[in-house]
């Protein structure tokens, strides 16, 4: 749990990126225009001011109106205008009697900028099959940022001696000979070196605003930049869920901590996509009303892959009875959000062409030689979500990812955050193998258990000050919160409303009801999601009920009084 808190979040990684690139480029167009550069700025319309007051009685009734603000200049640059800004610097911070200073924290927003940058070209080279024309996108703003900071590089100070001149790679202050530190040094170096000198970017100065013009392939590119930070941080958490499993696996961490992180990280990705939508600006060609933003990881990874352009993109994107290629194309472990967004949108479109019917799917509907395992579990899951969905009855609680996939079949919608869920899922069932029946197994006994010892507690209730006969009301949260589980996980309630559905024609020869009915306890032996989930509810009204036993029983407080009362009498007893 407390690596979750502690990775940066898509709203940190995405505002932090903007943040770099736009003070970066404010700096250098505010500095050129201040040397003479000519610099675009925005045409704003000049503040008019107030009409006077047409009141009589002279010029007490008739103030002078107040100068309206001159609004702050904005600049207009592109991303080809940072080089030539620099060059410009460089030149005039190379004159002798030049007070060209280059903060030093800005190296921290170079490497931001830059390394943020890489990340994303790196991972899209491991993950998709390459889009030149993107890469090269990538790569030419690496480069120009690259080629800025080295430029300005020889110019980084705070106060005190010049910097470091072409000619002149030493000065003299006061007879001490003195050297730019940051001469030679890489971005990620002069950044490491001011984070060690506690140089912070809130101490940089104010800039002036900038606005970074960009052609279509430019607005584009920022657009899957800020999607591809998205799918990192979900890539990120994942590793530390699936950690958390493996630690409960081999017995280090309770079902309740692997619950918990599983269930964090899926409402830190429902925060994430909704963050995606109030932040990041959609290219025209992108919009919502088309595109939701549960389409464009598929988007995204139709793009990257030819082989995918057979086919048209809607048939891809959104839910519709083309599968597509799931097989191949996942060059990295564990990297496999298209097969499992593949297989929940192929029933998805089943489920909506067929809404008086519980749709099956059998291997003839898949279309392709070869599928992905995972797709297949996605249809089957999404099968049995189904099945429960007609059950006249089902269970109050829920995990995440169940209650995502009951509201699928109403929404029509897939969530980036449902198919995160869904892998993660997967990744519980996988991780403990054999083992996964043992998470029922381990909220029976656990339940079983704890009620047993409240049944006693009120079986023998006895207190001095309590009325006899008195039952007190603490007992009615737990008993419910039992009673909301109890049916479900012990006592198998799900297996009524598969033998209740079989009843209907249109639900009786349906494979994954015979699949739900093979095995007793089916759905709660293969989804350690929801049985941690369950234990989680219990345990906190066990907790609950254990306050309300003692405010009303005052147990503690009547020991207490005991204990000091004895202490004060015969203090030389032992404590």
């Amino acid at each position: 749990m407390a690596e979750l808190s502690q990775a940066q979040t898509f709203l940190a990684k995405y505002n932090l990126y903007k943040q770099a690139t736009e003070y970066i480029g404010g700096w250098i167009a505010e500095t050129a225009a201040s040397i003479g550069f000519e610099v675009p700025e925005k045409n704003q319309k000049q503040p008019q001011t107030k009409a006077r007051s047409k009141k009589r009685g002279g010029k007490k009734n008739n103030p002078k109106p107040k100068a309206a603000a001159v609004p702050a200049k904005i600049f207009q640059i592109r991303v080809a205008d940072f080089v030539p800004m620099a060059n410009a610097i460089a030149a005039v911070g190379s004159e002798v009697d030049s007070e060209i200073m280059v903060p030093v924290a800005m190296c921290k927003y170079f490497n931001c900028a830059i390394q943020t940058r890489r990340q994303v070209s790196k991972w899209f080279k491991a993950k998709f099959d390459g889009d030149r024309a993107s890469d090269a996108r990538h790569e030419y703003f690496i480069h120009v940022l690259e080629d800025t900071f080295a430029t300005l590089r020889p110019f980084l100070r705070t106060s005190g001696p010049k910097a470091a001149r072409k000619d002149a790679p030493s000065a003299t202050q006061n007879g001490v000979t003195t050297h730019n530190r940051f001469a030679g040094l890489t971005v990620e170096e002069a950044a490491a070196l001011a984070d060690e000198e506690d140089f912070s970017e809130e101490n940089l100065p104010k800039v002036f605003e900038v606005e970074l013009q960009q052609d279509e392939d430019d607005g584009d590119e920022e657009f899957w930049i800020a999607l591809s930070l998205l799918l990192q941080e979900q890539q990120d958490m994942r590793e530390i869920v699936r950690k958390s499993w493996s630690n409960y696996k081999d017995g280090t961490v309770d079902l309740i901590v692997a619950a918990m992180v599983t269930d964090t990280a899926i409402k830190l990705a429902q925060k994430s996509e909704a963050e995606f939508e109030l932040l990041v600006t959609r290219p025209k060609q992108w919009p919502v009303a088309k595109y939701p933003v549960g389409t464009l990881p598929a988007v995204l990874f139709y793009n990257n892959h030819d082989t995918f352009h057979q086919w048209p993109l809607e048939e891809i994107a959104k839910p519709s009875n083309r599968l597509g290629i799931t097989a191949v194309g996942q060059t990295e472990a564990h990297f496999d959000f298209w097969p499992v967004y593949a297989g929940l949108k192929f029933y998805l479109h089943k489920h909506v062409t067929r809404p008086k019917t519980v749709p099956q799917v059998v291997p003839q509907d898949l279309q392709e030689p070869e599928v992905h395992e995972r797709t297949l579990r996605s249809i089957e899951l999404a099968q049995i979500m189904r099945l429960v969905k007609e059950a006249q009855k089902r269970p109050k609680l829920w995990d995440a990812v169940s209650q995502g996939l009951l509201s699928m079949f109403s929404t029509h919608t897939i969530p980036i955050w449902l198919t995160f869920g869904v892998q993660l899922h997967f990744d519980s069932q996988d991780i403990l193998g054999d083992k996964v029946a043992k998470t029922h197994f381990e909220l029976e006994v656990y339940l079983n258990e704890m009620m047993a010892e409240v049944q006693e507690m009120k079986r023998d209730w006895e207190e001095p000050f309590i009325p006899e006969g008195y039952v007190p009301h603490i007992y009615v949260p737990i008993e419910e919160a039992f009673t909301d589980i109890d049916p479900w996980a012990n006592r198998d309630g799900l297996a009524d409303q598969w033998a209740a559905l079989s009843k209907y024609a249109k639900v009786a020869g349906h494979p994954t009801l015979k699949l739900l009915k093979s095995e007793k306890m089916y759905f709660f032996r293969h989804h350690p999601l929801l049985n941690g989930m369950m234990k989680y509810h219990f345990f906190l009204h066990w907790h609950a009920f254990g306050l309300s036993y003692e405010n009303c029983s005052v147990s503690l407080l009547m020991m207490s009084h005991v204990y000091v009362g004895t202490r004060l009498r015969h203090p030389e007893v032992p404590v």
